[in-house]
């Protein structure tokens, strides 16, 4: 199963790192508050309170970690043919735009 990096996998989404994997105890079921870890001064959490869709403080490595599922960033951008291309994430263009490739 691949799931894409989306605003559901919360703050630490885009840093890379073992948490919940090198976290003494690893995952833990439900809700527990003292199932975290260190990570940018503040902590992150490894419990199964976190297979939810608002999950903004959970590690990066949870959904692989916890639930063995891989997760791919999307594109940066869709390449239609060689000399067009489509932002893919919004913000790199008003939606649906098409660019020229130089």
């Amino acid at each position: 199963m691949v799931v894409t990096a989306s605003a559901q996998f919360g703050r630490f989404a885009d840093i890379q790192g073992d948490y919940c994997s090198k976290r003494i105890g690893g995952c833990c079921p439900g809700r527990v508050d003292d199932c975290s870890t260190p990570i940018l001064g503040t902590l992150c959490y490894c419990d199964h309170f976190c297979n939810r869709t608002d999950n903004p403080d959970c590690c990066p490595d949870y959904w692989s970690t916890c639930l063995g599922i891989e997760y791919t960033k999307p594109p940066e951008e869709i390449v239609l043919d060689e000399h067009h291309t489509i932002p893919a994430r919004e913000g790199d263009g008003e939606q649906g735009e098409v660019g020229v490739k130089k």
